[in-house]
């Protein structure tokens, strides 16, 4: 599901700012002690005005780091993303509410494209779900169960734009479920 994501960093700002960025990605967490283990961690972030870069891997910010500051929010994400931990193949969601990546594209989504999609993800264990629960999820109940349809198939063609099956549907008595495969969800 979510990848791992520790912080080293004393500015509180900093620590924010990623965490809001990389909300629907990554379990963010603040590294404030030594006592921790890197393994424990896709991937960490360490802002090198703390002292110097550490002596595993990671992605570090400010002064000759990776990552200059102030960063945009894409190179957050890029960042991830490049990391050999982090897994591209699986689909995940940009903080930004307009992208999605997927075996190392970037796909640019409408807002409602990206809330659909966001629910998709969302569901525990890769559950399907309905119609009737995505019009009032993401269009608030005020259109007919048509939209899901016609925005189902505006997602289909940006992500399976390569081939991929992306978007599972299980139709049955005249309702339609959908879910995200389980190759392209990210693993606990």
């Amino acid at each position: 599901m979510k990848a791992r994501l520790g912080i080293i960093t004393k500015d509180d700002i900093l620590f924010n700012k990623i965490r809001l960025i990389l909300r629907s990605e990554a379990d963010t967490v603040r590294i404030d002690s030594e006592d921790f283990f890197p393994t424990d961690y896709d991937v960490i972030f360490a802002d090198l005005r703390c002292g110097e870069k550490p002596s595993f891997k990671c992605v570090t910010f400010g002064d000759g780091g990776d990552i200059p500051l102030p960063f945009k929010h894409e190179e957050i994400f890029e960042a991830l993303a490049d990391t050999d931990s982090y897994d591209s193949r699986c689909l995940a969601l940009s903080g930004d509410g307009k992208h999605a990546h997927l075996l190392g594209r970037k796909v640019t989504l409408t807002k409602l494209e990206y809330k659909l999609l966001a629910r998709l993800l969302e569901t525990e264990n890769g559950e399907y779900v309905g119609r009737d629960e995505l019009l009032e999820s993401v269009w608030d109940g005020e259109c007919d169960d048509g939209i899901v349809t016609v925005y189902m198939h505006y997602l289909r063609k940006k992500l399976e734009a390569n081939g991929e099956r992306v978007i599972i549907t299980k139709r049955s008595r005249g309702d339609c479920k959908y879910k995200i495969d389980e190759r392209y969800r990210r693993k606990e």
